[in-house]
Formats: C-alpha cells, structure tokens, sequence
C-alpha cells in the first residue's frame, strides 16, 4: 500500500497530520485517541510494521 493511500485513508478516519518531521515521516493523531501513528512518506510501500501498528492503533481494517 503507498503511503499517500494510508494517510487519506486514516485522515477520512478523523486523524489529522500534526507535524511532518522532514520530509520523511507525516506524525498523525486524533482525538480522544492518545497514541500517534508514524508513517513514512513518500513511500511506494509502507512497511508491514506501520500498517500493522497504525491498523491496531486506528482500529480500521486496512
């Protein structure tokens, strides 16, 4: 999956970028929600290890 894909997805979820460290990582969280997910961008593929740890977090089924 790209990681331009995941972020839409989550962001259509409520999780909104809160900061952008550089231009490698968009750092995203939502309300009511007290963890943050990372995710590498740009990115052809993310890794399994963020999609697994943003689809525990985010609770969607990605």
């Amino acid at each position: 999956m790209k990681s331009s894909t995941l972020i839409k997805l989550l962001e259509e979820d409520g999780w909104k970028v809160i900061r952008k460290k550089g231009t490698s990582h968009h750092i995203l969280k939502k309300e009511g929600i007290d963890k943050i997910i990372s995710i590498s961008h740009p990115e052809k593929d993310v890794s399994r290890l963020q999609l697994t740890k943003a689809r525990r977090i985010s609770g969607l089924k990605l």
